[in-house]
């Protein structure tokens, strides 16, 4: 089975050890992409079997009428608003700016409505430049951009690395709310083959055990300090992943309903 990678967008760590959690008789292959929309793209084309994808683009498919059908929750949260330095101190901040996105995303969506909530029309008063993910950090290193919305770990690594701060983690509970990213299949394979997508669901589930029980002190240990680096990122990034697993379906039925 072939099955959607984070390449570094990470969301889950525990992709790479799905094939540990399957049945016997399957095998898994984890591919890297950096673009959500490429990851759908990949699916519907037959090159995956499942992929986590955010919920904007799984709901933009689903009204297009693309076969795709969310199996199971990916992440809550994971997202951020980085600027270059503390020149902004608030959203509002943000007027006349230069400011990164990636269309058709959850990150696209927090966006909007981050500028709604602070006065700002996203036509008028700022500027939104459509940048892939993995090159914003450098574009707001450079100063081509002021600001981008993003999921982990560009955040975290923007602030380690000093040259962004963390502006608006955009979440709000009367509005969008935490959720981000589902996992998905396409509809042919659930109608053809229903016991690989629930031994991939299962796997999905399973997966994450071991790093809900580590002992989070232990990644603290004399290490390179590349991989200290590395290591104080995925810390950051998991309190801003929310660490979610099936309860993320809830409020995605409750969402898809709305629909």
């Amino acid at each position: 089975m072939q099955l959607w990678g984070p390449g570094r967008q990470h969301r889950r760590f525990s992709h790479f050890s799905m094939g540990e959690y399957l049945e016997d008789g399957y095998e898994v292959e984890v591919l890297p992409f950096t673009n959500p929309g490429d990851q759908k793209t990949a699916l519907l084309a037959g090159e995956l079997d499942m992929t986590g994808t955010t919920m904007v683009t799984a709901i933009t498919a689903a009204e297009k009428g693309e076969p795709i059908r969310i199996v199971a929750g990916l992440c809550n949260k994971c997202s951020a608003l980085v600027v270059k330095g503390f020149r902004h101190k608030k959203p509002e901040d943000l007027k006349g700016k230069h400011i990164a996105y990636v269309p058709g995303t959850m990150h696209h969506a927090l966006l909007l409505e981050v500028l709604k909530r602070a006065g700002l029309d996203a036509d008028k008063d700022v500027e939104l430049l459509q940048i892939d993910f993995f090159d914003m950090g450098q574009a707001l290193r450079e100063g081509s951009i002021d600001a981008f919305l993003s999921g982990e770990p560009y955040p975290s690594e923007a602030l380690l690395d000093g040259y962004g701060e963390i502006l608006e983690y955009p979440y709000f509970d009367d509005s969008i709310g935490t959720i981000n990213a589902a996992m998905i299949v396409r509809e042919e394979t659930i109608r053809e083959e229903p016991g690989k997508v629930q031994a991939l669901v299962n796997a999905h589930v399973k997966a994450p055990g071991p790093f809900r029980r580590m002992n989070k002190s232990g990644w603290t240990l004399p290490i390179s300090s590349e991989l200290q680096r590395r290591l104080w990122i995925s810390r950051k990034k998991i309190w801003n992943w929310g660490g979610t697993l099936t309860r993320t379906l809830l409020p995605i039925q409750r969402l898809l309903q709305k629909r």
